[in-house]
């Protein structure tokens, strides 16, 4: 019994270790990998015993880290790999050679189910039906090399949920209803040597869902050499299976030499690649809506790009703070709508806004070579605006801080007149551009001044080598600027010509004026240039903080083609005056003039009038005790003459060519009963014998009295 059951043993024992080794040597295992298979179109594959004639067998039979080796054939079939690691190798002399041919198949041609595969030397034929040639799905580890997908009716190459892809010397072309390789929520992908073209979606897309594995894509790296022909080369949409939730991120993408990307507010889901920006550009302008596309650079993620058929609104919503848009040579028609104020006041329609949420924006208008533009001779880019705020017209609206406009034409508001630029952020820089809009303006307000403890919002701005072209100004009022520093308040090296207003403006407080509420304080203005004025350049009104203002400096480093300042010691703080608009009286008004006249009107009695140098075409009346004296006599120049009618009076040092036209013409007319009148230091050009009759250089009425003429130099009157 013991015997027979001991050789029972012994047979069961060599029969199983018989079965093993059969097994192993069917298997043919090699060195340094698992066994190895075959398959071939027909017959034994020269490897009886481990050799199928369909890929699907042999995956079947496979083992986790098994090699399957596919010898030259077209295959008419599919194959499904389910939860192991595989490689599936071609062994043709290239990957034309091994060919499986999934076009008559109503499904994917290669179909892995997280598992970890490695195909090398194949060629892949899609479903003509609505299918993906690869369809890779979880798993880990997947690589592809020297290998061709073409003509699947939907992507050829579809990723989802995969962590760790090498994808290297792969083709993907010809899908008419996808893109060359797709990556859904998928992880770590290293992809050279790509090669794609017409698929009809694009060369290669990122796209997230979460809806069958963890949503979201990272680390995607498309490296090297790589041709990608489609005219969409790489798009990223992503999104979110539950339409209610935020669409999850694609993070860590790298596309190297494609250095800008493009999206549109219509389409926040997407972001499209380009090699260059005008590539980039041309596509901006034909994704529907165009006026809502905008162009970013990769290397400079800080960087976005306008050209002539895009918004530069569209790149201020689609702006990081501290970001800087560059505008190209060209016009354009700005319409931002439907925008809510920091307070939520609105909504209202401006031309360009500029959100409190997004500071330290920079606007920099560039040329055709993308450099930056640095002085206003040379802008290219101009500004049409469209704003129709009823507290406006406001064709650019400022209410985030640090926001600098730079190398720009500002134009014309196309629904009405007011204000060019309105400003409610701190420190705002306008500098080397123009303001050409007739009688326009640029308008510092404070809407967020303290009052409970009088300090504004607004302390700061920089005005700086602008041109104010057509009579446009430049107004300070509500609060801004009245706490801070004055040096941090600047107008420098700008030129204003032209205007019937007061160029620049500060307005305090006015009781009369319901928008003038709140006191400002001064600025530093020095090298600007003022040109064809006909009323003020400088002026202050209503209560502001006095002695912040330099009257000195704003009338000695400045260029003026006229100006006229009165007080106790000019240039010093002039004369306070008042005068009356509809409204009411506004008080408290201290300026630098364009006339002699009109400082006259304004000055106290017994004040200076100090004329700097400048051409001055006038008839001037004196009904007050003044002195009346210039800065240079031979460079300021009176086309015209003073009458004087009032004791006290002295002019002095001005040339006084031709005088005015009464019945008898002179260049200093004293009436009748004046006393205490002295013109000193002038030199008095008529216009000849027989210009006018009996002209006369000075000429006095009855009865004057202490009357001094000295070192005046009088010629070509007629007596």
């Amino acid at each position: 019994m013991k015997i027979r059951y001991m050789t029972s043993f012994i047979r069961v024992f060599l029969a199983l270790v018989l079965m093993i080794l059969c097994f192993s040597i069917s298997r043919s295992v090699g060195a340094d990998h698992g066994a190895e298979w075959w398959v071939c179109p027909t017959g034994d594959c020269g490897n009886p015993g481990s050799s199928f004639n369909s890929l699907q067998a042999a995956v079947n039979a496979a083992g986790n880290g098994d090699t399957i080796f596919v010898q030259p054939g077209t295959y008419l079939q599919s194959v499904t790999i389910q939860g192991k690691t595989l490689t599936i190798q071609g062994t043709g002399n290239n990957r034309s050679e091994v060919v499986f041919d999934g076009s008559t198949i109503l499904g994917w041609v290669l179909h892995s189910d997280r598992s970890s595969l490695t195909l090398r030397g194949l060629t892949f034929i899609g479903s003509s039906a609505n299918y993906y040639g690869l369809k890779i799905e979880g798993g880990n580890d997947v690589s592809i090399t020297d290998v061709t997908v073409r003509s699947s009716g939907r992507s050829n190459i579809d990723f989802n949920g995969v962590t760790g892809i090498t994808i290297t010397n792969v083709a993907a072309t010809g899908s008419p209803r996808g893109v060359g390789l797709a990556f859904t929520d998928s992880r770590d992908a290293v992809i050279t040597e790509l090669t794609t073209s017409g698929n009809a979606w694009g060369g290669l897309a990122v796209f997230t869902r979460g809806q069958y594995f963890p949503g979201g894509s990272d680390n995607i790296r498309l490296i090297g050499s790589n041709d990608l022909a489609e005219p969409n080369p790489i798009y990223v949409q992503v999104g979110n299976h539950i339409v209610s939730e935020p669409p999850y991120p694609a993070t860590r993408l790298t596309f190297e030499g494609y250095d800008y990307t493009i999206g549109n507010h219509a389409h926040p889901a997407f972001t499209w690649y380009r090699t260059s920006l005008q590539a980039a550009v041309a596509s901006a302008i034909v994704i529907p809506p165009s006026e809502q596309s905008y162009v970013r650079s990769v290397q400079q993620p800080d960087l976005l790009f306008v050209m002539s058929g895009m918004k530069i609104q569209a790149a201020i919503d689609a702006s990081n703070p501290n970001d800087t848009i560059r505008v190209y040579p060209g016009s354009y028609l700005e319409t931002a709508s439907n925008r809510r104020l920091f307070n939520d006041t609105g909504p209202y329609q401006f031309g360009l806004f500029f959100p409190v949420s997004k500071p330290g924006l920079t606007v920099q208008g560039v040329d055709d070579n993308g450099v930056p533009i640095s002085a206003y001779e040379v802008v290219a880019a101009q500004i049409t605006t469209n704003a129709t705020n009823n507290f406006g017209p406001s064709g650019i609206f400022v209410e985030g801080d640090r926001v600098t406009m730079r190398g720009l034409r500002i134009l014309h508001n196309i629904t009405g007149l007011n204000k060019t630029i309105e400003v409610i952020g701190d420190d705002f820089t306008l500098e080397a551009s123009v303001i050409d809009d007739p009688d326009g303006s640029v308008y510092l307000n404070d809407w967020r001044f303290n009052q409970g403890v009088s300090e504004s919002y607004v302390k700061s701005y920089t005005i700086r080598s602008n041109h104010f072209a057509q009579g446009s100004t430049l107004d300070i009022a509500g609060g801004a600027g009245f706490s801070g520093p004055t040096q941090d308040r600047i107008i420098h090296g700008n030129t204003f010509e032209d205007s019937a207003w007061a160029v620049i403006s500060f307005s305090g407080t006015v009781p009369v004026v319901p928008w003038f509420e709140h006191p400002v304080s001064g600025a530093t203005i020095t090298g600007n240039t003022f040109k064809g004025g006909t009323a003020v350049y400088i002026r202050a009104r209503g209560v502001y903080n006095e002695s912040t203002f330099d009257w000195t400096s704003y009338f000695n480093d400045n260029t003026f083609d006229r100006a006229v300042i009165s007080g106790v010691n000019p240039p010093g703080q002039p004369t306070a005056s008042s005068y009356t608009i509809t409204l009411g009286e506004i008080t408290n008004v201290r300026k630098i003039g364009t006339s002699i006249q009109g400082e006259v009107n304004t000055a106290a009695p017994k004040d200076i009038v100090l004329v700097k140098s400048g051409n001055y075409s006038e008839t001037v009346t004196v009904s007050k005790p003044l002195t009346i004296t210039t800065t240079d006599k031979v460079t300021t120049i009176l086309d015209g003459g003073f009458q004087i009618s009032a004791d006290d009076v002295e002019i002095n040092s001005f040339t006084i060519r031709n005088g005015f036209t009464t019945e008898d013409r002179a260049g200093v007319y004293v009436t009748e009963g004046v006393d205490g009148v002295t013109i000193r230091n002038n030199i008095l050009t008529g216009t000849g014998p027989g210009a006018a009759p009996a002209a006369r250089g000075i000429l006095t009425g009855y009865h004057v009295k202490n009357l001094l003429v000295e070192g005046n130099l009088v010629n070509n009157w007629v007596s």
